[in-house]
């Protein structure tokens, strides 16, 4: 079972990622966890900006600087992030464990699951729930094969000019 789980929080102009995040943090250690996940509300009990640790798959940004090169962040305008080197970096690191096959890849729009969850400026929860407890999180093949087909296209790009990406360590 894994307790930390990556998490990217897409804001507009004005909003907070703390705000956005309201809904999903544990109030009461002593709450149903089964049930809080199963309500899909109150289950974080901790966050951490950025990554602390490549172990529990935390993310960190890739980001465009003005002398065109890249540097690490955990938080950025969706526009000054480099997708594309991102893709490239995925794609070596899947050549290297020797899984990259012409089906197993990562493509900007159409297999990108950069984080195991995104939280959109409406606040809605888009992803899996903390992985694997309980077996909660995907159960079934077909709810993982649309979130990683739509997180670029869907979560992220709508929100581009203006947007900014968070991106978090959680768990439950």
């Amino acid at each position: 079972m894994r307790l930390v789980f990556s998490l990217a929080v897409i804001t507009n102009t004005n909003q907070r990622v703390e705000d956005l995040l309201k809904p999903y943090i544990r109030k009461l250690d002593n709450d149903d966890l089964e049930k809080c996940i199963k309500e899909r509300k109150h289950f974080i009990s901790g966050v951490l900006y950025g990554s602390f640790d490549g172990e529990y798959d935390s993310k960190l940004l890739l980001l465009k600087n003005e002398n065109n090169q890249n540097d690490l962040g955990y938080s950025s305008k969706i526009k000054n992030v480099d997708w594309l080197k991102i893709v490239e970096i995925e794609n070596d690191i899947l050549k290297d464990e020797g899984t990259y096959t012409e089906n197993n890849n990562v493509n900007l729009e159409e297999r990108f699951g950069f984080t195991n969850a995104i939280i959109t400026p409406d606040g809605s929860w888009h992803g899996m729930l903390p992985i694997n407890l309980i077996m909660m999180g995907f159960t079934k093949e077909e709810p993982v094969k649309e979130y990683i087909k739509n997180y670029y296209t869907k979560y992220v790009k709508p929100y581009e000019e203006e947007g900014t990406i968070t991106m978090l360590s959680c768990n439950i």
